[in-house]
Order: structure tokens, then C-alpha cells, then sequence
């Protein structure tokens, strides 16, 4: 199958983006909140099933009157995506552990200056110049955050950062897969696979997976199956509209929302400092859209 890259769409693509980044905030704080009492692996397996059982209507009503077609042009963009997905969310939740969900966020985050790396070494797709402009800023900010002697560094940061890494390979993976399949076959295989790698998991820690499960942690739970659903949707639908070198920055805004998330649930606060170095990441992903070729995102 000839791959053919997709028209973006801005105007459809950069709302899903941000929709996306907060509805991630939301799944981060209930995951930490549930890390207490549960197993990373008892959480993600809800998760993902609770995704899967929501997937299958929406798809069969979105696509009702036409064929479905399930066969995937390559099992490998899948295999990848799902692999980096794991690994990147499991690292994510061993750093909330020890962080707070807006530094976890953060340093995820970085995953926006791994992405250019990514797609050149996959690819060959050059690399905009000009757009260092915007990473660098970026970057500073970064920097100014985790400012010597204002941040004590920490395993649990240098997880964070690991799963950024991850995280930037399953978005690139996400976007060339649409060069080839519908989006509704990308999330089917997502789901599904994501659901299979999952369950077995549980069975390493089947106390903290299954024993110490509660009727009251049910709704948590819908939610994180719910917010995972609609994250996933906003996330490839995204993808599918624009490159993922110029929507990887919009995830920066997740760390807002994770700081006042923070902020409202465990009364964690941030200093001045790391206000400064959060303006200048904002102000980095300004200068990457300003700076972005134009020519790249109207074709």
C-alpha cells in the first residue's frame, strides 16, 4: 500500500491536541490517586478494557452503513506503537511514585525535543532549523525549573524523562501510521493490544492487582477507563491532522493543568522559579508554531 501523507487540518488538530493534554492531567491525578491502595499493572488493565468495551460501539456506529476493514496494512507500526506506549505509561506511573503529577508532567513533556530526533532517524525527515528556536526556549525553561539547588533530583525524575523518550516514539508511530490506516483500525489495534499486553501483567502482583480490589474504587476506575477512551480519541485524531513535530509542543499544556491539579487535590505548590521556566516553555511552543514552515502544513 502507497503511503500518502495527510492533509493537515489546524483547525481540527490543534483543539484535539489541547483537549487531549487535558484529559491526560485528569487521568494522571486519578492514576496517582489510585497508585495507593492498586497495582500500576490492576490500573492500566481497567483502563484499557474499560477503552476497549467503549471503542467497539463508537467505531460500529461511526463507520454503521459501510464495511469495516480490520486488517492492518502493517502489524509493524503497531507492535511499536503499543510496545513504546507501555513502556513509556509504566514509566510515567513509576515516577509518580515519588513526584508530584506536575513535575512527572513536565518532564514528560520534554518528549517534543526527542520528536525531530525521532522522525529524522526513522524517516529521514530533515529537520526545520528554525525550529530550535522554539525547542531551545523550551529546554531553558526546562532548566530554570529544575534549577541546582532549588530541585533535588531524583530516580523518579530521570523515569519521567525516560518515558518522555518513549512516549515522543509512540507519537511518531501514531502519525506515520496514518500515512497508511483509518483511524478507527489505529485505535481498534491501540485498545486491543494494549488490553492483552496488560492483563498477563496482572498476575505478577495479584494481591495489589485483584486482592485489594473494592467496590468503592470502581468509579475511579470507570474514570480512568472513560478519560483514557477520550484521551486516545483526541490524541490520534490529532495526529491525523497535523505533524506530530508541530503538536508535540501543544503538550507542554498538560503541566498547567497538572499544576493546578496538584495545587487543588494535594495542595502541592510551585515557586515563582518554576512559574518562570513554565512561561518560557509556553513562550518556546509559540515560536515553534510561529516558525513552523507553513508549506509543510498545508500540504
Amino acid at each position: 500500500m502507497a503511503s500518502i501523507k495527510p492533509i493537515s487540518h489546524l483547525h481540527l488538530a490543534v483543539p484535539s491536541m489541547l483537549f487531549a493534554c487535558f484529559i491526560y492531567a485528569l487521568l494522571s491525578a486519578a492514576i496517582k490517586k489510585e497508585m495507593g491502595q492498586l497495582s500500576v499493572q490492576g490500573i492500566l488493565f481497567w483502563r484499557y478494557l474499560l477503552s476497549f468495551l467503549l471503542f467497539i460501539p463508537w467505531m460500529m456506529y461511526q463507520n454503521r452503513g459501510s464495511r469495516l476493514d480490520l486488517k492492518p496494512g502493517s502489524w509493524f507500526f503497531y507492535i511499536v506503537r503499543v510496545l513504546a506506549s507501555m513502556a513509556s505509561i509504566y514509566l510515567y506511573c513509576a515516577a509518580l511514585r515519588n513526584l508530584s503529577v506536575g513535575m512527572t508532567s513536565l518532564l514528560y513533556n520534554m518528549l517534543p525535543l526527542f520528536v525531530p530526533i525521532i522522525t529524522y532517524l526513522w524517516k529521514k525527515v530533515p529537520i526545520d532549523h528554525k525550529l530550535w528556536w522554539g525547542f531551545g526556549v523550551s529546554l531553558i525553561g526546562v532548566i530554570v525549573v529544575l534549577m541546582p539547588g532549588k530541585v533535588e533530583w531524583s530516580y523518579g525524575m530521570l523515569l519521567a524523562v525516560i518515558a518522555g523518550i518513549f512516549g515522543a516514539v509512540s507519537l511518531v508511530s501514531i502519525r506515520f501510521a496514518h500515512y497508511e490506516e483509518p483511524l478507527y483500525r489505529i485505535n481498534f489495534y491501540v485498545f486491543l493490544l494494549a488490553f492483552l499486553f496488560t492483563a498477563p501483567l496482572t498476575f505478577l502482583s495479584v494481591q495489589r492487582s485483584w486482592g485489594d480490589l473494592t467496590f468503592s474504587q470502581f468509579p475511579s476506575l470507570l474514570f480512568i477507563g472513560v478519560a483514557g477512551f477520550l484521551y486516545q480519541q483526541s490524541y490520534t485524531y490529532a495526529l491525523k491532522h497535523a505533524p506530530a513535530r508541530f503538536l508535540a509542543p501543544l503538550m507542554y499544556s498538560t503541566v498547567i493543568w497538572a499544576v493546578l491539579l496538584d495545587n487543588f487535590l494535594w495542595g502541592t505548590s510551585f515557586s515563582v522559579t518554576t512559574w518562570i521556566g513554565t512561561l518560557l516553555i509556553i513562550l518556546g511552543n509559540v515560536l515553534i508554531y510561529l516558525l513552523y514552515p507553513k508549506k509543510e502544513l498545508s500540504s
